[in-house]
């Protein structure tokens, strides 16, 4: 469980061989980005099984990511929602991280303070007034936050500031004199009856924040938000809305990572089971310490000392449901199904390397829905994009036939492309470019290594001049007519069946 945690807090913090991940990206889209989403909801689903002897450093790491303001808006909620849980199982780290916070009024990022502001508030509603120490200063001291001048922040104050007012009112007036008592009252009914503050709670109507429940939002369905029932009925010709479970992990945590989740995951899966059996008898159920053991068990092993990687990632998916207004569902946290399937992932991600085709540069939708269904058609390992959102448009879905629902699609972006290229070059892949050039191959006299990384250049511009310098080998195909050129989806098409057609035994050459 410490390597794990150690490592998936060196990529948050992008630390050592991950300062490439430092910068903010342009776009959420960006596989950087989503390797980060990836990377929280793995601490997310992990956090309530931090023990006392790592849950010091955990938090100590955590708030610091939590100060960062460059992070985008997908990763944020992750880590508020890491932080709520750590924080849940150690109240008491409140008066060194929580209260000094909230008492600083002169803040520099309002997206750090909403962070803070809603960690408090649901940690409130998770709170009893009679029975935490820390229930009135966290209430006091977030109360002047309702006057704040940013949306932002006072719309989540007030919103969640009602919800707690409703569920510990008779509480929190037993704690406070009679004038402070009547004070609490005042507010609690401008918030239930004015109404501008009555319709910003009817546009949060999605979500059940009465029924916000922390041990779902750090479940397998609580973070990537889809229910087993509902991958059972997509069988890929009704899953137009890419809403498989497997689809929103693939390609997004580093493979090595992912070798270490579903022994976690299991692990965590029967000290949930043995303990609701023993609940049900009567019994106390598992203690935390045998819990903690049996994850570390899971997460040891040969395979401990491993060096853990970065592989490029896809798009973002779900969030947390606090944020992202998902009403709450029965639910089982941590399924024995879900993890074999998560190492059937692995085991076939790490067994399949051939030809990867790089299409970032391509702007062109036809050309690229069109390439799509080439590279499935000749079943090339992955198919790297610079925006896997254009696979949802209809006018892509009208070319590639499906296509992308079996293809394995990467997301790079045209920034990322020199970090993928070196990535997949020290792994053993040979890097082609199509380009005529001085030293270029004719495609007919090329014979292609097992694993390679085609790199097809832009419409207009073809492969750019910081990228020449990385590939291995420029191909070229010859020209017979008038026109020298050839549309970029034709390109690629023609170099995949030649790479394939050399794959073939010699009797089934002919398409």
């Amino acid at each position: 469980m410490q390597q794990l945690l150690s490592r998936l807090f060196d990529i948050a913090e992008a630390s050592g061989p991950y300062a490439w991940l430092s910068g903010r990206e342009a776009s959420q889209a960006s596989g950087a980005n989503a390797i980060k989403v990836s990377v929280w909801q793995a601490l997310c689903l992990l956090a309530p099984y931090v023990d006392n002897i790592r849950r010091p450093e955990v938090m100590l790491r955590g708030w610091a990511c939590l100060l960062n303001s460059h992070a985008h808006a997908n990763i944020r909620p992750h880590v508020q929602l890491f932080m709520l849980a750590v924080f849940e199982k150690q109240p008491d780290a409140v008066t060194q991280y929580l209260l000094p916070a909230l008492n600083a009024y002169n803040t520099t990022s309002y997206q750090v303070t909403v962070s803070v502001v809603i960690i408090v508030l649901f940690l409130l509603l998770e709170l009893q007034p009679g029975s935490s120490p820390h229930f009135m200063p966290l209430l006091k001291a977030v109360l002047p936050w309702a006057l704040h001048h940013r949306h932002a922040v006072r719309i989540p104050v007030q919103v969640l500031l009602h919800l707690v007012f409703s569920r510990h009112m008779t509480a929190i007036q037993q704690q406070l004199g009679q004038e402070a008592a009547g004070l609490m009252h005042q507010i609690q009914s401008f918030l239930t009856d004015n109404d501008e503050t009555a319709k910003l709670r009817e546009r949060q109507g999605l979500v059940d924040l009465a029924g916000f429940s922390l041990d779902y939002e750090t479940s397998l369905e609580g973070v990537f938000g889809v229910r087993e029932p509902l991958e059972q009925h997509c069988d890929g010709e009704n899953d137009t809305k890419g809403l498989l479970w497997h689809c929103h992990v693939r390609d997004r945590l580093p493979l090595d990572i992912l070798k270490y989740l579903p022994g976690a995951m299991k692990a965590i899966g029967r000290r949930y089971h043995k303990k609701a059996a023993a609940a049900a008898q009567g019994g106390g159920g598992m203690k935390a310490k045998e819990g903690e053991q049996l994850a570390n068990d899971a997460l040891g092993g040969e395979q401990a000392g491993a060096s853990l990687g970065v592989e490029d990632g896809a798009a973002a998916g779900a969030g947390p449901a606090f944020y992202q207004f998902r009403p709450q569902v029965q639910f089982l946290p941590f399924d024995d199904a879900i993890a074999d399937r998560i190492e059937a992932l692995v085991a076939g991600r790490a067994a399949r390397r051939g030809l990867v085709v790089c299409a970032t540069l391509l702007d062109n939708l036809p050309n690229l829905a069109g390439l799509c269904r080439t590279c499935e058609s000749m079943s090339v390992e992955a198919l790297v994009l610079s925006n896997r959102s254009v696979t949802f448009t209809d006018a892509f879905k009208r070319q590639s036939v499906t296509s992308e629902r079996w293809l394995r699609l990467l997301e790079v972006t045209v920034p990322d492309l020199p970090t993928l290229l070196r990535e997949r070059k020290e792994d053993g892949y040979t890097i082609i470019g199509v380009e005529q050039a001085t030293n270029s191959i004719p495609l007919q006299s090329y014979s292609f290594p097992e694993c390679c990384v085609l790199l097809i250049g832009n419409e207009q511009n073809g492969i750019p001049v910081n990228l020449l310098p990385l590939l291995d080998v420029c191909l070229e195909i010859p020209m017979m007519g008038v026109t020298r050129s050839l549309n970029a989806h034709v390109t690629g098409a023609m170099v995949v069946w030649q790479y394939t057609q050399q794959r073939l035994p010699s009797t089934e050459t002919s398409i």
